[in-house]
């Protein structure tokens, strides 16, 4: 706080004598002494204002930067991610029988798989009249082990058994196209496919009537007693070669598969 300086006037009259002038003279001395005494106590006792410090706002703190920005970090769980259970869906293959040659008059086809040692008819029995294409959509493992039974009007046994398609035969490479009496002359033939991996194939049936030395016809001396019925190109056989009657097969039962 700023003081100001207190004057003192003294007025000394030349009138007066001079012992009562030193008096009064001394006097004023005095009192001008006291005053300047108080003052200096009064600035003294004043203590000065302490400079405020300067107080530093939430505005003027610097932002760190050394911390990485939480979008760089790669985010991650805690929990482990449960497997899946969806369970992935088995290849098909779409297998197209075309069937050839001149013994079939209302001809039927029954799919058998073998699966797990286990032989079992596979949809239904497809007729060449009356369901073709001649078509059965097989889980591509299963193809591996098919055979297919014959049925056609009266006389399609052979041998005596139901007839089934030679799918190869024994010394034959598969892919070979044999005509009928290049057929006939396989004594070891094979009803069980070695199967594909493709996910649709066609094989060609020919369907014959051979002539069997010896046998005895029908009534009308033009239906054979046997069929042969195989394919060509051969289609590969997954083992199970058994011995033919005139190129063709005959089973009794299932038509099992290895």
């Amino acid at each position: 706080m700023h003081h100001q300086a207190v004057k003192t006037q003294v007025i000394i009259r030349p009138t007066q004598r001079p012992g009562a002038m030193r008096t009064r003279q001394g006097t004023v001395i005095v009192l001008a002494a006291l005053l300047l005494l108080g003052a200096c106590s009064s600035n003294n006792d004043a203590s000065p204002t302490p400079t405020p410090t300067p107080s530093v706002s939430a505005s003027q703190t610097p932002t760190s930067t050394s911390s990485p920005s939480t979008t760089s970090r790669p985010t991650t769980s805690s929990r482990p991610t449960a497997p899946s259970t969806t369970k992935p869906v088995a290849a098909t293959t779409l297998v197209t029988l075309k069937v050839v040659g001149s013994g079939c008059r209302d001809c039927a086809f029954q799919a058998y798989t073998t699966v797990g040692g286990v032989t079992t008819k596979f949809g239904k029995a497809q007729g060449q009249l009356w369901s073709y294409p001649l078509t059965w959509k097989v889980p591509t493992s299963a193809t591996r082990g098919m055979a297919f039974g014959f049925t056609d009007l009266s006389d399609d046994r052979t041998n005596g058994k139901p007839t089934v398609v030679v799918m190869s035969y024994a010394g034959v490479a598969p892919g070979t196209t044999l005509t009928p009496a290049q057929a006939q002359t396989k004594t070891s033939g094979s009803y069980c496919w070695v199967g594909t991996k493709k996910s649709a194939i066609t094989l060609t049936v020919r369907v014959e009537l051979p002539t069997i030395p010896g046998a005895t016809p029908s009534t009308n001396g033009s239906i054979p007693t046997s069929r042969l019925v195989y394919t060509s190109p051969t289609a590969g056989a997954a083992g199970n070669f058994t011995s033919t009657y005139y190129g063709g097969l005959g089973v009794t039962g299932t038509p099992k598969c290895p």
